[in-house]
């Protein structure tokens, strides 16, 4: 399988820390990586993940949509650059959790090998709020991001108030569409 990991980083201080380092360099073994920064960082700290290999695109600048804004931006480079087709597999990934505390690939292995276009780390299910996976860790099929649906979704992401408003409005509506779209 061919995957493209769209990641979202952030740091308040706008540093490239050894465990993001250590995140991406685990990812880079596993697939390409596009990585978009919600941060100022400086060209110093940039290269830092610019000489990961497998690393296609890495950029920084805050512009306040949180890791959705990243996702987006990460989307449309990948779409300016007509790579989208070329992987079985997108990941939006991002550094809210540290890690990984061993080996991805077999789980990734196992989240893929189930006929589903969605999956991801952690699926949330409770009664309160929709079931939805969390967007930390989600992947979709080359059909669902290549898809007009997925297009609109990525391409409207903008900046929201509240936690909860960008819960509702992406981590819980990205699967929800997907799931809406059959």
């Amino acid at each position: 399988m061919k995957r493209l990991f769209l990641f979202a980083g952030y740091d308040k201080d706008a540093i490239v820390d050894d465990s993001l380092l250590y995140y991406l360099n685990h990812l880079s073994g596993l697939g390409d990586i596009v990585f978009v920064m919600d941060s100022d960082a400086s060209e110093t700290e940039l290269a830092k993940v610019k000489q990961i290999p497998n690393v296609l695109y890495a950029a920084a600048q805050r512009h306040g949509e949180y890791d959705f804004g990243s996702y987006k931006r990460a989307y449309v480079w990948a779409c300016d650059n007509n790579i989208l087709e070329k992987y079985d597999w997108i990941y939006l990934v991002n550094d809210s959790v540290l890690g990984p505390l061993f080996d991805l690939k077999p789980i990734i292995d196992d989240m893929e090998s189930h006929d589903a276009d969605l999956t991801g780390i952690v699926s949330y299910q409770e009664d309160v709020i929709a079931n939805h996976i969390q967007s930390w860790f989600v992947g979709v099929s080359q059909q669902v991001a290549t898809a007009d649906f997925f297009d609109d979704f990525m391409s409207n992401v903008k900046r929201e108030n509240s936690k909860p408003m960008i819960c509702a409005k992406y981590e819980i509506r990205l699967s929800r569409n997907i799931i809406n779209q059959g």
